[in-house]
């Protein structure tokens, strides 16, 4: 459960930040998209919604 938390945190983390570089965001959506892949790889198909 705990990884559950730390993945959720993470990815409003990403969400929360506010880049100043092109680069920073792109960084930050690929991020995001690992994040949203490890979720649904492991069964949370709602991923989405966070």
């Amino acid at each position: 459960m705990s990884i559950l938390l730390v993945i959720e945190n993470s990815i409003r983390t990403i969400k929360r930040c506010e880049p100043k570089k092109d680069f920073d965001i792109e960084m930050n959506k690929r991020s995001l998209n690992k994040i949203k892949e490890f979720y649904k790889e492991n069964g949370f198909e709602n991923i989405d919604e966070l």
